[in-house]
């Protein structure tokens, strides 16, 4: 998945849900933001690398990521 590169954080950063692989049901609950269309937001300390089946119905359903410039640690997923 491409990575797109923004000055500062998305105005509406507050309204993003944020997922950490630290929960027991991570995946499950990551796959029903993807299903619903939501904002996701997840941090590369907890989660390194998403899972194939991940990326694909991010990439199914139109996400792109996004990050801060100068903060390569977080991430914003935003739906097409």
């Amino acid at each position: 998945m491409k990575i797109e590169v923004i000055p500062a954080l998305p105005p509406d950063v507050y309204q993003y849900q944020e997922i950490s692989a630290n929960s027991p049901d991570w995946k499950e609950r990551f796959l029903n933001l993807i299903r619903q269309k939501k904002q996701i937001k997840y941090g590369r300390y907890t989660l390194q690398e998403i899972p194939k089946e991940i990326e694909i119905e991010l990439i199914e359903n139109g996400y792109k990521d996004v990050v801060v410039k100068g903060d390569i640690w977080q991430h914003f997923l935003v739906p097409g």
